[in-house]
């Protein structure tokens, strides 16, 4: 099956068992892996540095976590184009992995990434928008613009909500 499946791609990194091989089939098919995979990369990677401590180790030493930049950077040429889904779970998950393995997300990666929400804000689900405002919390984000226009949208949408969405 070629890798251009979508299935077989998010399988293929499903069954990563470590970052490396996360960074290593990322490099191996760059070109190839679209927003919903390069999102899934992410998802991926919070996963195994949150439930193995020696990834979780290894990701805390500032050498290992230049690895994520090829990554990090094909990740962010793509944004435009992750609409709010990935958007808002790529957001929670490069916070996930900062938090955990205190790893210094640039400046210039949350200036796009708040420019994004921006654009994207009324396309967040309930979920979406608790997924992106847990995320600039967490990595004390407070640019007055990107939190007015969240809560805007979170407004605009409330009717979605339901008392769950809300506590």
């Amino acid at each position: 099956m070629p890798y251009s499946s979508s299935a077989y791609a998010n399988r293929s990194i499903n069954n990563c068992n470590s970052v490396n091989d996360v960074i290593s089939l990322h490099a191996k098919n760059s070109t190839k892996m679209n927003c919903k995979e390069l999102s899934f990369c992410w998802n991926q990677i919070a996963k195994l540095v949150t439930r193995n401590r020696n990834e979780r180790m290894k990701f805390s030493m500032k050498q290992n976590q230049a690895q994520f930049e090829p990554l990090l950077n094909c990740t962010m040429s793509m944004i435009k184009n992750f609409g709010p889904r990935n958007l808002s779970s790529t957001c929670h998950k490069l916070v996930k992995i900062r938090k955990v393995c205190r790893w210094n997300v640039r400046n210039d990666i949350w200036t796009t990434l708040e420019f994004e929400i921006i654009r994207s804000s009324e396309g967040f689900d309930p979920m979406g928008t608790a997924n992106v405002a847990w995320a600039l919390a967490t990595a004390m984000r407070s640019s007055p613009t990107v939190w007015n226009k969240l809560g805007a949208a979170a407004l605009h949408n409330i009717h979605e909500y339901n008392s769950q969405d809300i506590a």
